[in-house]
């Protein structure tokens, strides 16, 4: 109680952060449409289950599909080959066991 009352009211422990929209986040996207570009996905893709990510993270693309998407839909993020299968991919190659592949390049912010 006494840390709740008068130590965090008076200085709090964590300072307001200053990321808006309009901050980047990866280079040459912003955090607004990074987000934008992942609801698009998880609409387009009907994301609600679990998406294994199978593209590198280099690429924008597999950011925003394979890491942001399910986060905004509430989906898990499988990391094969020792986290599984998914119902969706974020692979560049096609060969691969899920039923859905979504190439990263279209994902890109």
């Amino acid at each position: 109680m006494y840390f709740e009352r008068d130590v965090w009211s008076e200085n709090p422990a964590f300072p307001e952060p200053s990321i808006s929209s309009a901050t980047e986040l990866l280079p040459g996207a912003t955090h607004g449409e990074v987000v934008s570009a992942a609801n698009d996905v998880a609409a387009e893709f009907d994301v609600t289950d679990a998406v294994a990510l199978r593209a590198p993270l280099s690429h924008h693309g597999a950011v925003v599909a394979g890491v942001v998407a399910p986060l905004v839909a509430g989906a898990s993020i499988v990391l094969p080959p020792d986290g599984g299968t998914g119902t969706i991919a974020v692979s560049e190659d096609d060969d691969v066991p899920e039923g859905c592949v979504l190439s990263p390049a279209d994902a890109s912010p």
